[in-house]
């Protein structure tokens, strides 16, 4: 089967939009707003790629995109971990000054 080349898929997506508007459709075939995309749940962000993707010729960027993704994911695993350790660290080094402060004024 011979793929079809972008400029007939857009123009395919043209003639969808324009036959929805004259059926009373929302003609929404190409974008969202940003309110609409800000509204929508994760999972209808999820279930709307999907449906997307079977008829959507991606380049290099979009992996590139998402290995930048999981990069920044795991690098915030990371951030999270050391937090939690400076966190505790600053603790226990506090109740030690508390500890060595009471030795002294008692001692």
């Amino acid at each position: 089967m011979r793929r079809k080349r972008q400029g007939e898929a857009l123009l395919d997506v043209v003639e969808c939009a324009e036959e929805n508007r004259g059926e009373g459709g929302s003609g929404e075939v190409m974008s969202k707003s940003i309110t609409e995309l800000r509204e929508m749940s994760e999972q209808q962000l999820i279930d709307t790629h999907d449906e997307l993707a079977a008829t959507t010729e991606v380049g290099i960027n979009y992996y590139l995109e998402e290995l930048r993704s999981r990069k920044m994911a795991a690098y915030a695993r990371r951030m999270d971990r050391l937090t939690a350790g400076i966190f505790w660290m600053t603790l226990i080094v506090t109740l030690a000054t508390l500890v060595n402060v009471t030795i002294f004024i008692l001692g």
